[in-house]
């Protein structure tokens, strides 16, 4: 909290501010003087930059925003059959993508259906998956 009187804004008062019950996170500056030598005063906030977000300040009220990481998979399906000489080939397979975290169950994340392409390779890809 700062404040601006006839001189140079002066830090009043600092808070460390974390989350509540409520899963809300909350600060209160509370009985700040209004005049400091006869002249009013003016208060603002501002934040110390959090790693990983984009502040911003709409009057007193701060929002941090963080925008997930995102990746590409691509991928090639190659076959080892002489070109296909039996005609065993399929016309399409389906590619899952499966996601892992830690020790956890591995999940299906999407799929999709790859079929040879105009330059004879099957290829696929999946993009902007989070991090």
């Amino acid at each position: 909290m700062k404040k601006v009187g006839n001189a140079e804004a002066v830090v009043a008062q600092t808070q460390e501010v974390r989350e509540g019950a409520d899963k809300k996170w909350t600060y209160e500056f509370k009985n700040l003087p209004k005049y400091e030598k006869g002249t009013e005063i003016t208060y603002s906030i501002e934040e110390e930059a959090v790693a990983g977000y984009v502040g911003a300040l709409s009057g007193y009220n701060l929002t941090n925003t963080h925008t997930p990481e995102t990746v590409d998979v691509k991928g090639e399906k190659t076959w080892d059959d002489a070109n296909n000489q039996d005609g065993k080939r399929p016309k399409s397979i389906t590619v899952k993508l499966i996601k892992q975290v830690e020790n956890g169950q591995p999940v299906e994340v999407q799929r999709k259906e790859v079929k040879e392409g105009t330059d004879k390779k099957w290829t696929y890809e999946f993009k902007n998956l989070q991090i």
